[in-house]
């Protein structure tokens, strides 16, 4: 696979230079120079797809780069995403999809440019009869609240990570029940609420 697949539009060739964590000059790339910059490292061990909206007043385009990687690539994806420039971290999402958990890493490269940002959306796929992550907060220090949330909403394990404590449900909380499972492990928020004698 050499290129993503693309469902709307085309990049536009890019005029701003900015410096790249080393201090060289380089140009932001445009959603298929980033893909074949991913794909040349990782080969076809990671699958892409490019969406491209044009919104606003002022009709510009907004492009996203979704990638789908193994669990075992996944921190390498990001490190090779970092040479670039340090990907910004927005959040992580997890949705139980029955005999497994979908996550997604959701980033931006080249921010702070004149509509130069890029969306990217990292997809791993967890099996629950194996329900771990390996930890990016060593990466990308942002990341570690979501990390934490995700590790006490849907029981993955979060391997490595500095600080395991519940960021949102009670301390004591049982380590088998996740709110935002969809299983026999589900339990409601305000049946939490009312266990810890709240409204």
């Amino acid at each position: 696979m050499g290129s993503p697949r693309k469902n709307a539009g085309s990049r536009n060739k890019r005029r701003n230079k900015r410096r790249s964590r080393g201090g060289s000059i380089m140009e932001p790339m445009n959603p298929e120079e980033l893909y074949d910059y991913v794909h040349q490292e990782f080969k076809d061990e990671v699958k892409g797809l490019i969406n491209t909206d044009i919104g606003g007043v002022s009709k510009k385009e907004s492009h996203e780069l979704w990638i789908r990687t193994p669990r075992n690539q996944l921190k390498n994806l990001i490190t090779h995403l970092k040479k670039l420039q340090t990907p910004h971290f927005v959040t992580m999402l997890g949705v139980d999809r029955g005999e497994d958990i979908l996550t997604k890493y959701i980033l931006s490269m080249f921010y702070g440019g004149d509509f130069d940002e890029i969306t990217v959306v990292i997809c791993v796929t967890v099996p629950k009869n194996d329900l771990w992550l390996p930890t990016i907060s060593d990466i990308i220090k942002g990341s570690l609240t979501s990390e934490r949330e995700i590790q006490e909403m849907l029981g993955i394990e979060i391997k490595d990570i500095p600080d395991e404590r519940h960021f949102f449900l009670p301390w004591d909380h049982p380590e088998e029940e996740y709110p935002w499972r969809r299983d026999e492990k589900r339990i409601e928020v305000t049946d939490i609420y009312e266990k810890e004698g709240q409204q």
